[in-house]
């Protein structure tokens, strides 16, 4: 049975980032490891062992990442700016205002580059998902814990 790999859908900054990330592993950091595992074997019997498999522990974390870096890029498909018609789609940056609270202003991407700290919202996440599809001055409502709250969208870019 073939698989059918599904896309990913980044921004042309969020493919940037990974492949600047998996260029930076592959080149600096599987350097530095090896050099660590090379350093641990010249320790006394007892240290060996503990630098020994500290820099096997990382090495593994960041062959790991490298992996799913190689991965997610190979899914990519970067966004293309569409005429989406005044509605919100991946790729979006929309400026929304919850009830009585500040404006604040998302971009629409997919999981792997969601970073809600730096203003980039999963189009998988309660409001990422409310909001495509959506037009200026719609009102959105997410359930969240302490109760449903509401979204305005001021503008989309």
């Amino acid at each position: 049975m073939e698989t059918i790999e599904k896309k990913v859908f980044l921004t042309q900054d969020g493919f940037s980032k990974f492949q600047n990330e998996l260029d930076y592993l592959r080149s600096n950091k599987r350097v530095e490891i090896a050099k660590r595992l090379r350093e641990a074997i010249r320790f006394d019997e007892e240290q060996v062992d503990i630098e020994f498999q500290l820099a096997k522990d990382e090495q593994s974390l960041i062959e790991g990442r490298i992996n799913e870096l190689e991965n997610l890029l190979a899914k990519a498909q970067i966004l293309k700016p569409q005429n989406s018609n005044g509605e919100v789609t991946l790729g979006s940056v929309v400026s929304v205002q919850e009830e009585g609270q500040t404006p604040e202003q998302f971009t629409i991407v997919c999981s792997a580059e969601a970073n809600s700290t730096h203003g980039f919202i999963s189009d998988e996440s309660p409001l990422g998902s409310s909001l495509i599809g959506r037009k200026k001055g719609e009102i959105v409502e997410i359930s969240a814990p302490k109760g449903i709250l509401k979204f305005k969208i001021l503008g989309i870019k």
